[in-house]
């Protein structure tokens, strides 16, 4: 059984550590050294000069005395923007800040339930298959830290990623395939009061293509949102250039890619009608995917619940998350909720309750794994 005393004091700690996305250094020096005075080596990877971060993903291997492929659990140690005001609250059942920063439990919870798994374990003397964490940097932004790891380093085959929210009775089964749009115009610079009819406004451009897009949720498939905009000098100068970032999401391929040449075939009528030119870059920034109920890591969460007294509800998530890139390398990874709500937002909240339960899932995923194994 696991200690909510020792959780929340972990949580605490974790909270009180600055670590927005590149300067997850302190945080992830910290877990390796809670992961030490329980005898468990970590290693940091070389990934920092490919991630920018200023410290590699943290991996590691904890024994259980059985033989077998390991599992994977995971989280990541960035936070979407800094807590360096952070004040942390306690009441009614809930941990959140203040107000004057994000709590940050996205996604210190989860390296919380993993941190207190694997102190349980550890305690009980439980024997249990081979057990690999990977705590990952720059989640936040691009899942950028997932995506540089050497996945040749790693045995598992199946994996769990405490990084959703909601309630625990949650397995997300499903996530959307992300496609990252951005588009330049360029045109022609010229006094804008002298004689600006000979100037082309790249601002102008930007505008009618922004006015025109296909914003919010589409369908019940996908959604698109325009992220930013930029461009311009000065209010005498007709701008030659300005450009806007976005993204399309979704969990079927075809009415994305549908989408995102939508959203190119407008941009390039609109250099027609301003008599701008247009620049047009596409990326993939995580692919989707989806488990069915008859898999080996979907059985195991299943059971896990049910000894926790939990029905589980299937759901699907309009997120990234690390599982993307674990799945898409081969390893079949459930995302799963860790207590907290409203992220990325000076909401955020952790529900005790939730947050408590989640950890004793971990647990049981851990047993239900190795049940059998001995």
């Amino acid at each position: 059984m696991i200690d909510e005393k020792r959780l929340l004091g972990t949580l605490h700690e974790l909270l009180k550590i600055n670590s927005p996305s590149k300067k997850e250094r302190l945080l992830g020096e910290y877990i390796a050294g809670c992961l030490s005075n329980l005898g468990i080596e970590t290693t940091i990877d070389n990934t920092s000069g490919t991630t920018g971060a200023d410290i590699g993903n943290l991996i590691a291997r904890v024994d259980g005395g059985l033989s077998g492929d390991p599992i994977l659990f995971s989280a990541h140690l960035d936070t979407i923007e800094s807590t360096q005001d952070l004040e942390i609250i306690e009441k009614d059942g809930r941990i959140l800040s203040n107000g004057k920063s994000i709590l940050g439990a996205d996604d210190k919870a989860g390296l919380a339930i993993i941190i207190e798994m694997i102190e349980t374990l550890k305690q009980s003397g439980l024997k249990h298959l081979p057990v690999e964490l990977v705590f990952s940097v720059s989640e936040e932004i691009g899942l950028i830290g997932a995506s540089a790891l050497d996945f040749t380093k790693l045995r598992s085959r199946m994996g769990f990623c405490f990084d959703g929210g909601g309630d625990p009775s949650h397995l997300i089964m499903n996530s959307p395939t992300q496609e990252t749009i951005e588009v330049s115009f360029r045109g022609k610079a010229v006094h804008a009061g002298v004689e600006p009819e000979k100037g082309a406004n790249a601002i102008y451009a930007v505008a009618k293509a922004a006015a025109d897009f296909p914003q919010g949720r589409l369908d019940e498939d996908t959604t698109a949102n325009l992220g930013t905009i930029s461009g311009g000098k000065a209010t005498n100068i007709v701008a030659d250039n300005a450009e806007y970032k976005a993204e399309v999401r979704g969990h079927d391929r075809l009415k994305l890619d549908a989408t995102v040449q939508m959203i190119k075939q407008k941009a390039k009528q609109v250099a027609v009608d301003t008599k701008t030119q247009v620049d047009i870059n596409q990326s993939t920034s995580f692919e989707g995917f989806t488990l069915n109920e008859d898999e080996s890591v979907v059985k195991i969460a299943i059971d896990a619940l049910k000894e926790c007294g939990i029905k589980p509800a299937f759901t699907k998530s309009g997120g990234g998350s690390d599982a993307n890139i674990f799945n898409q390398n081969g390893i079949k990874t459930l995302t799963l909720p860790m207590g907290a709500q409203k992220a990325h937002s000076k909401e955020e909240f952790v529900d005790i309750k939730n947050f408590t339960k989640a950890a004793q899932i971990a647990v049981k995923l851990v047993e239900a794994a190795s049940a059998g194994q001995a």
